[in-house]
């Protein structure tokens, strides 16, 4: 790997529509964030949602920035920027990910690259696949929601998809530590934004589309065209390199415009999964228990049974969805099984606090929807006497989907209580009120905005053979305030509420619940 490069070097796979300053210039690297910039660095001044790079522009060259990437226009260069060099592109974040590849070395061209999008189920499809190419004994790293993993070095995520820099930076690590398979979270964010335009994917995974993100893309189809950007990518790849691998939810309707996008990629192998007979991969399900199912994986001629420890219909999709391209990759039916029978549990979704409890204690990151739906279904097949559920909305963000998830939570949970998830600059009553709408007449509900609090009242008012679900934030350790980020575990609260309570996880002890 390069210590140095020419400027003019790193900069050759961009159309620069403007350019003032000396290109011969050493870079020895290159930054998106000013606070990162060195000696010599490219600094990218890209635009964001709150803030514009260029207005770090002269915090970056009084940190040694010798070059400066802007978008569309040269700033003003007058005052103390003698010797930089200015390139102005038509798109500063295609950018960034041009040169990021470029200055790694193309790392994902030595790697075989998975990217899995979709609303729902994207964290709980990358564990299971990642079980089953650790069962076939294959080196694995993942970038994801909760962490991004390689081998035994474990990185707390700051996002489900990293800048590209980043992600370029960690694929090259990822090389250079001996990892074969990269399996990547792509959110829509990361998709509209470039940040992974310059990855070299050989499988796109598509798991469903439902409704979010509606803040950002403003319509479902616009949120719907920055999904199908991965597989727009796979198809060019597949033009330049030959064979890529599509896996599509075949019972989702938006696979349908995917695949008819596709058709014009010969090259794209297209993978089905789903319980409909017309897909590649289908699922018959066997026997059903509550927190498990045995299932056949009908795959051709061949049929794999397997007795997955994870509860719901969807996970019995996110497993076919980790199945079916499992099998384009050509990974033995017999680690198939052994991958997704050894996932017994995933931070999070739909994680179980405490055994051999009165009642039953769920965690899960349900925050659409349709994912709020999938648990509260998937909640009956305990057959609880009541079901009660704790959530919210995070504030800031897609407001159309709070009155919808009231809705789901009114018609299939027996009582609600509202609360605080991140209400970041909203105020949490209004956040509140908007999930209230969706409730209508039924008043199967109560307010405590206080998200421990809301947690004990719900352990305190639960039953035996009743189950809480707390949804919203499953693995996340914080809580997000206007002013402030707190420390806040659902996981963690529940086992200190239980302590207070006079119950350990166990069990054991005795509450004034009976």
């Amino acid at each position: 790997m390069k210590k140095t490069w020419i400027l003019k070097e790193l900069l050759q796979p961009l159309t620069a529509e403007k350019v003032k300053g000396d290109l011969r210039q050493e870079i020895r690297g290159i930054a998106y964030d000013s606070r990162r910039v060195e000696d010599d660095y490219l600094f990218f001044a890209i635009p964001g949602l709150k803030n514009n790079g260029t207005n770090f522009i002269y915090e970056a060259v009084k940190r040694g920035a010798k070059a400066i990437v802007t978008q569309k226009d040269l700033p003003d260069c007058s005052g103390g920027h003698k010797g930089v060099s200015y390139i102005a592109v038509g798109d500063a974040r295609e950018a960034l990910s041009r040169v990021s590849s470029v200055f790694c070395g193309f790392p994902s061209r030595r790697l075989k690259v998975i990217g899995i999008t979709g609303t729902n189920g994207k964290t709980s499809t990358a564990y299971l696949l990642e079980s089953i190419l650790k069962a076939a004994h294959l080196k694995v790293g993942v970038i994801g929601t909760i962490n991004y993993r390689m081998g035994k070095q474990i990185i707390p995520a700051v996002r489900t998809t990293p800048e590209s820099l980043d992600l370029h930076l960690l694929l090259r690590e990822m090389v250079v530590s001996g990892i074969t398979h990269v399996i990547m979270e792509v959110s829509s964010h990361a998709l509209a934004q470039r940040r992974v335009s310059r990855i070299d994917f050989d499988v796109g995974i598509f798991t469903n589309l439902s409704h979010d993100h509606l803040d950002y893309h403003k319509s479902m189809e616009n949120y719907f065209s920055s999904k199908n950007l991965l597989f727009e990518q796979l198809g060019l790849a597949s033009q330049r390199e030959g064979r890529r691998i599509s896996v599509l939810n075949g019972d989702d309707p938006a696979s349908t415009r995917i695949l008819q996008r596709l058709e014009a990629f010969p090259q794209v192998e297209i993978l089905s999964f789903g319980l409909g007979d017309k897909n590649s991969l289908q699922a018959k399900v066997v026997e059903s228990k509550p927190a498990a199912s045995r299932f056949l994986i009908k795959n051709g001629l061949e049929n794999i049974e397997v007795n997955l420890a994870l509860p719901g219909k969807h996970n019995l999709y996110n497993a076919l969805a980790a199945a079916a391209c499992s099998a384009g990759l050509g990974i033995n039916s017999k680690f198939i099984k052994e991958g997704l029978e050894k996932a017994k549990h995933i931070p999070g979704r739909f994680e179980f606090i405490g055994k051999d409890m009165p009642f039953k204690i769920a965690v899960d990151y349900a925050h659409t929807e349709e994912a709020l739906r999938n648990i509260l279904e998937a909640s009956r097949d305990f057959n609880p006497k009541r079901v009660i559920l704790v959530f919210g909305c995070g504030g800031d963000r897609d407001k159309s989907k709070r009155p919808l998830m009231g809705r789901v939570a009114g018609e299939l949970a027996h009582f609600s209580i509202l609360t605080s998830d991140n209400p970041r600059s909203e105020p949490p009553e209004k956040i509140i009120a908007d999930i209230e709408a969706g409730f209508g007449s039924k008043k199967n509900y109560q307010v405590i905005l206080d998200r421990c609090q809301a947690i004990e009242s719900a352990l305190k008012m639960a039953r035996p053979d009743e189950m809480i679900i707390i949804a919203g934030k499953g693995h996340e350790t914080y809580q997000i305030y206007k002013d402030a980020v707190i420390p806040f575990d659902d996981r963690e609260a529940v086992k200190r509420i239980l302590g207070e309570m006079g119950l350990t996880e166990d069990g054991r002890g005795k509450t004034k619940n009976g």
